[in-house]
């Protein structure tokens, strides 16, 4: 039997097969007894679940293998999906019967997201940004890491090539605005939007289907604003640059700092340039477009989801009939 998709399970649905592990952490009840907490992904959500015998159960193993096969009846907890499971074993990767229907990779193909990046940081005229963008898009050993990851754990572009087609996304939106808005400068815009999340590279802890396990220290001691920032502090130029170079990497800096908008937001700095403003206000709306645009993949029309932590609202799917 064809398995069932996370994304239209239902509740007293019965799932049986294989899933990779998006996370996996023991706890303590308060009685003082452990269990783990597990949250099991296809190519089209996931699910979390409980597990409460932890013997035989070597965490360690469990996330280095990365799946499990597992049967389970879906229930409810806070009005989502729970995994009530019958049975679940780690499994490897060479184990599962089909590896892309559980790995979830962003819609447009790695090589044409580079290759359209890498033309909108040709069209650059500013010769200090394109040389700042440049020095981190021509660092091979940041960009193997930058052109696979996730953006992020579980809030948005949380798949293989997410963070890539999040900058992607991102910096066309840029150049449409800048089309409009006229009095902002495109080329701070566009470089400020293409190096916006580069400190994320470091701010993982990557499993081993590429997907992100924990934070990593630098993540939770520093966060990958303070890194992309402190990574343009350190450029210096070279005989191509002008003499504004150092004006414009404190511009190119405070893009950084600012495109989280708000300091309870995570910003180390609110937005006092208008480019780093639009920053911001094209980061919010794509982050906050990928999680509408997941929701109703698992929403027949006219039926509305559950309250969408990140939106704040439930998500409606017209019921509109094609003409």
């Amino acid at each position: 039997m064809e398995q069932k998709e996370l994304i239209h399970v239902v509740e007293n649905d019965i799932v049986d097969g294989y899933f990779v592990i998006k996370e996996l952490r023991v706890a303590t009840s308060k009685k003082g007894d452990e269990y783990i907490r597990i949250t099991l992904g296809d190519k089209t959500g996931s699910i979390a679940g409980t597990i409460f015998d932890l013997r035989d159960i070597d965490v360690e193993e469990w996330m280095e293998n990365g799946f499990v096969k597992a049967y389970f009846r879906v229930g409810t907890y806070n009005d989502k999906p729970q995994a009530n499971f019958e049975s679940i074993e780690s499994v490897s990767k060479e184990d599962v019967d089909d590896l892309s229907q559980l790995i979830e990779t962003a819609p447009l193909s790695k090589e044409f997201m580079i290759y359209e990046i890498q033309a909108m940081i040709d069209g650059i005229e500013d010769v200090d940004y394109r040389y700042m963008v440049n020095e981190i898009y021509q660092n091979e050993g940041l960009m193997s890491l930058f052109t696979n990851i996730p953006a992020g754990k579980t809030m948005h572009h949380d798949y293989l090539y997410g963070l890539l087609y999040h900058t992607y996304r991102m910096s066309k939106a840029a150049l449409a605005l800048a089309s409009v808005y006229t009095n902002a400068n495109k080329d701070l815009l566009l470089a400020g939007t293409l190096c916006h999340d580069i400190g994320k590279v470091y701010e993982f802890d990557l499993n081993s289907n590429g997907l992100v396990e924990e934070y990593s220290k630098y993540g939770n001691l520093l966060g990958h604003i303070y890194m992309g920032a402190n990574y343009i502090a350190r450029m210096n130029g070279d005989g191509s640059c002008s003499g504004d170079f150092k004006e414009k990497k404190l511009l190119l800096q405070h893009m950084l700092l600012a495109h989280h908008g708000k300091l309870e937001y995570g910003a180390v700095k609110v937005p006092s340039i208008f480019e780093a403003y639009l920053l911001h206000t094209i980061d919010l709306i794509d982050s906050r477009a990928d999680m509408f645009e997941h929701t109703l993949m698992g929403l027949e029309p006219g039926q509305s989801s559950a309250k969408v932590f990140g939106l704040e609202t439930c998500v409606y799917k017209p019921d509109l009939k094609e003409e």
